[in-house]
């Protein structure tokens, strides 16, 4: 839940936890997956890894597209 707040504030994430969070830093460059290399802070600090963490909150993780997702659920499930 914490990246939540990172990626809303624009900061790009160091995960360490595997499934959907670090499929999401890979396919969205929103972070680094630390596999026990060296962490490269230069990267991490980059203003176009900022932007991405931030774009990444916005596409999906704001109340509206949480809403946008649940409508989109129970109107499925009012045809079936």
């Amino acid at each position: 839940m914490k990246s939540i707040d990172y990626f809303e504030f624009g900061l790009p994430i160091i995960n360490n936890i595997h499934g959907d969070t670090w499929d999401a830093v890979e396919v969205y460059n929103i972070g680094m997956n630390y596999t026990g290399k060296p962490i490269d802070w230069d990267y991490l600090e980059n203003t176009e890894q900022r932007k991405k963490a931030r774009e990444f909150f916005e596409t999906f993780l704001t109340e509206l597209d949480f809403h946008r997702k649940v409508s989109n659920i129970l109107e499925k499930m009012k045809y079936e």
